[in-house]
């Protein structure tokens, strides 16, 4: 039987410092946390801005790393380096958790101890491998010092966050990883140059001739090396940025549809609603209506 979502959620995470890092002498935390997501789900597909280590706790899913599909399920061990194209999707019929961790390490830091890992984690390649309970149990260990304010919270988070790391580079030499395959670099180049492009300019672009003249490649080129690697078209990656930013902005209340419709660049508030309403499941007005309902309700519980 599948377990409910609360609220009748697809996915619900437990996220700290996405967008403030930690910094942990030596080491800066971008994110910690524990992901739950409902069969047949996919999410978006991410640019990495740090390295990340991943832990299925439970389930079976797929992980995309640059373009290369692979199949997980409990107990694996994933990393995926900084730069690299990165998405998760569930198996069909089973949800999915797992732990991530996502840090940096200091270009320039006193801390020789570091060294090592440093030399470790800046040339290793992406790769799955089989683990034992003893990741998780670090895992868990960090989630009860957020949870927990006590004192010496600092230090005993950086020393779980080394552990793992130290953990994930001796599971590696101990077993035989299976790196992630690559592919072609001038395509990869290509594709990273489109999905940093879009990330940055999503709501400013109207054509994608556009986007492909100013990366310097032909759009027959581009929009080919970016559906091989990524199984989306541009159009479709552009689509999914939009419509975030969408929501963000109707969210905000401070916009009408039209006028979002406008900032996103949409030829027309039709053309903006129906391709809303093709990736979320309602039209942007109705989004907007049931938002705002919910926030008075919200806002009537307070009083």
């Amino acid at each position: 039987m599948k377990p409910a979502i609360p609220n009748g959620k697809k996915f619900e995470y437990d996220n700290k410092f996405s967008k403030d890092p930690m910094n942990l002498e030596g080491i800066w935390l971008y994110q910690v946390g524990e992901l739950y997501a409902e069969a047949g789900l996919k999410m978006n597909t991410h640019m990495q801005d740090c390295h990340e280590i991943s832990y299925i706790v439970s389930g079976r899913g797929y992980i995309m790393d640059n373009g290369i599909w692979t199949a997980v399920e409990e107990g694996d061990l994933i990393f995926t380096p900084r730069g690299h194209l990165h998405c998760v999707q569930t198996d069909a019929s089973t949800p999915l958790r797992f732990c991530y961790l996502g840090c940096e390490f200091e270009e320039y830091d006193i801390h020789q101890e570091l060294n090592e890992l440093k030399l470790f984690y800046g040339s290793v390649k992406s790769f799955c491998i089989r683990s034992g309970i003893e990741i998780l149990c670090t895992f868990n260990k960090i989630f009860e010092e957020f949870y927990h304010n006590c004192p010496g919270q600092l230090t005993m988070i950086r020393s779980y966050v080394l552990q793992i790391l130290i953990l994930v580079w001796r599971i590696s030499l101990e077993k035989q990883t299976k790196p992630l395959p690559r592919e072609n670099t001038v395509s990869e180049g290509a594709v990273y140059a489109a999905i940093k492009y879009l990330d940055q300019h999503a709501m400013d672009v109207k054509k994608l001739q556009v986007v492909a003249q100013n990366l310097g490649y032909s759009r027959c080129y581009l929009s080919h090396a970016f559906k091989d690697r990524l199984g989306m078209s541009m159009r479709e990656y552009l689509s999914e940025i939009k419509m975030e930013k969408a929501k963000e902005l109707l969210k905000g209340g401070n916009v009408t549809v039209t006028q979002t419709a406008q900032l996103l660049n949409f030829s027309s508030v039709q053309a903006f609603s129906k391709a809303f309403q093709r990736a979320v499941g309602i039209y942007p007005s109705a989004f907007l209506k049931n938002f705002l309902k919910k926030a008075e309700n919200t806002q009537d519980k307070g009083e």
